[in-house]
Order: structure tokens, then sequence, then C-alpha cells
């Protein structure tokens, strides 16, 4: 304890003050140092952060800066030719506000850790949420097909019947009427034509469907894909990948003008790898999300957390993960390209 009735009792104060000084300013670089480390990785795991997001994590940081600084301000008064020491006068301060202080970097810590679970837990949603609209969309594919090549059954079943219809207009002499009932029977089998025929029967109706849309969009649209069985790639994980991709292609050529729109899919092998590349035009504008995908905005009735296609394009990036393979992406000028690799499984 200082005497005040020393002599050197002023000398001795400002001695003390400045110890107390350095002492405090040490802890707070320490605790300041610590948060730094934290908030560091919080900005290399999210990119984008809304401003309450920000407020939210800074506010007890500010508040206790705010408070160190009050401390500090009224911790040393100067009354006439003395000088008041606060925390002379309240020696459990010495404790007390340190405990403070790390109190309140834990408490920021925990709203950190709050945040990150929360930001976690929102991507899983979401991920499930897309996957489930996926598997749907990938069942009704299914359901498709075998409707279709049931129709073709049905169709070559009933064959015989309408050749011997055909045969017995022509013995009568009715020539009319057969080239109304051929004509009926070519618009019955040009529903079931695929200009397209992949060698699956999920693929094929996938991308026949795809080439429809494409053609009601006046989009240009481009084939060269021939799946085998010997390619093991689960022909569901494949209908996910070619759903997202050509989707997102159909959506980027929405965008511009008519007559700049095409897509252009193509599978090629090399050695124990297949290559599945998709190809379009867009408008060029292009967003970088957090994952490193590119994001851009598509018209959607579903909530505005899953309006983007970097959601696609991850899961396409994860089930090329399961074969051990990649995604690349290519953007230059008006032409997007996303080359996906698949390693063939032994």
């Amino acid at each position: 304890l200082l005497d005040s009735s020393s002599e050197n009792y002023i000398e001795n104060m400002y001695l003390y003050l400045v110890y107390t000084q350095i002492l405090l300013f040490g802890l707070y670089i320490v605790l300041f140092a610590l948060m730094l480390t934290v908030v560091w990785k919080i900005v290399i795991s999210f990119n984008k952060m809304s401003w309450y997001d920000v407020w939210f994590l800074s506010v007890l940081n500010v508040a206790g800066g705010l408070f160190a600084e009050v401390i500090i301000n009224i911790s040393i008064v100067k009354i006439k030719n003395e000088v008041f020491d606060l925390f002379q006068v309240k020696e459990e301060l010495l404790w007390k506000l340190p405990l403070i202080a790390v109190l309140l970097f834990l408490g920021e810590l925990a709203a950190i850790t709050i945040y990150q679970k929360y930001r976690d837990l929102q991507r899983e949603k979401e991920n499930y949420f897309v996957e489930q609209q996926q598997i749907k969309a990938m069942k009704l594919r299914l359901e498709e097909a075998e409707n279709f090549y049931g129709s073709i059954r049905k169709v070559r079943h009933e064959m015989k019947n309408h050749m011997t219809n055909i045969k017995g207009l022509a013995a009568r002499d009715q020539y009319e009427e057969i080239d109304r009932y051929i004509e009926k029977l070519d618009a019955t089998i040009e529903e079931l034509d695929y200009k397209y025929a992949t060698g699956n029967a999920v693929t094929d109706v996938l991308i026949n469907d795809k080439y429809k849309k494409a053609i009601r969009e006046e989009i240009l649209f481009d084939v060269k894909f021939d799946y085998r069985d010997s390619d093991t790639i689960s022909v569901f994980d494949m209908g996910m990948i070619l759903n997202n991709l050509l989707d997102n292609a159909i959506e980027a050529c929405r965008k511009i003008e008519k007559e700049k729109r095409y897509i252009r899919l193509s599978l090629k092998r090399k050695d124990n790898f297949l290559l599945i590349t998709v190809e379009n035009s867009f408008d060029g504008i292009l967003q970088q999300a957090e994952d490193g995908l590119p994001r851009t905005m598509k018209e959607t009735e579903l909530p505005e957390i899953l309006m983007e296609h970097g959601v696609g394009l991850r899961n396409v990036r994860e089930l090329a993960e399961r074969y051990f393979g990649a995604v690349n992406i290519e953007a230059k000028g008006n032409r997007f390209k996303v080359t996906v690799m698949l390693q063939k499984q032994q």
C-alpha cells in the first residue's frame, strides 16, 4: 500500500499507475489477440455474413472495450494536490476486472460457437432439402422411363392388330381410310420416339426430357452421350448429375438472347475415368459463393436460401467425390463449361 504521508507519494503513485496500466494493456492485448484468432477462423469459414450476424458476434467485444476504457478513465483521478487511486481503495478490483474481461471473452467465444453450429445446421438442412427434391425428381424420371417402355411394349403387342386392320382396309380398297389410320399410327409412334438413345432407360428419359424443354426455350441442344453397363456408375447418381447440370444450363440460357442460346452435353472416357461435360452460353455474370462454386440466381418458388445454382453444383461435387473424382468449372466470356470426372468402380 502507498503511504500518502511519505515524501515520494506522488512519484510512487505515478509508478504504480504506470505498472497498472502496463498490466491492463498487456492483458487487453492478449485477449484481443485471442479474439482476432477466433474471428479469423470465422472469416475463413464464412465469407458472406449479414450485418446483424456481424453485430451479434461483435456486441460483447465492443461492450468489453468500452467497459475497459471507462475503468481506465476513472481509476486514477487527480483531486487538488492528491491523486485518487480506485485500485488502492478497492483492491478487489484488481482480480474482479480481469475476471470480467475473461467472462466477456468466454461469452464472445460462446456466441461464435453457437453461430457456427447454427450455420452448419442451416447448411445441412439446405442440403437435405435439395437432396430430397432431387430424389423426388429422379423417382419421377424412373416412373417416366417405366411408362415409356411400357408404352413401347403395348404398341409392339398391338402392332399385329394394326397390320390386320390395314390389310382389311386395303382389301376393301378404302385407301383414304388407310391414310388416316397410318397418320394416327405415326402420331402415336412419334410420341414414343426419342431423339437421343443413350443406352439406358433412365438417362434416355432424362436427357430427352431436357431436350424437349430446351426446344421449347429455343435453345440449340447437342448431345454426344453413350452410357454403358461397363461404366459402373450408378444410374441414379448419373441421373442426379445430369439433372443438376442441364437444369442449370437451361436456366442460364433463358437469360440471354434466343439466337445465342446453346447447350452441349458429352460423355468421354479416359483410362478408368468418365468425363461428363456440359457447356452452355450465359450472360457472363458470375458470382462466387463461399465454397468456391459459382452462384447465380434462378427463378423458382423455393425459399430464398435455396435459390442458388451453387446448391446443385455442390451436390454434383459431392457425388463426384464419392467416385474419387472432381468438378472443374470454366467461365470465359459468355461460355460456361462444367466437367465432372468420375472414376469407374472396380
